[in-house]
């Protein structure tokens, strides 16, 4: 397949290099193109990191095992009556 495709790009001799030319013209023009366009916005902030006078969120501590809470082993309930604690109401 390749062979084929090779055969077909660069042909007969005499036309070879002018063939080779406008191959690798095509494969490089894209990426010339693409230094000539406008540089990307930059990225919208609420604050300006380089000013020495902007406001921050104060700092505090959080323990990292502060909101932990000791959960032993409890024996397997009925089904049943854990469901019907927690069931809406009957409509009478």
């Amino acid at each position: 397949m390749f062979a084929r495709f090779h055969a077909r790009l660069f042909g007969m001799p005499g036309q070879r290099s002018s063939r080779l030319y406008a191959f690798v013209a095509l494969l490089l023009a894209p990426m010339f193109l693409q230094g000539c366009t406008a540089s990307p916005p930059a990225p919208v902030s609420l604050r300006d990191p380089a000013n020495p006078q902007a406001t921050t969120a104060p700092v505090s501590y959080r323990g990292v095992v502060g909101p932990f809470a000791n959960q032993k082993p409890a024996e397997p309930a009925s089904w049943l009556e854990q469901n019907q604690q927690v069931a809406p109401p009957e409509k009478q």
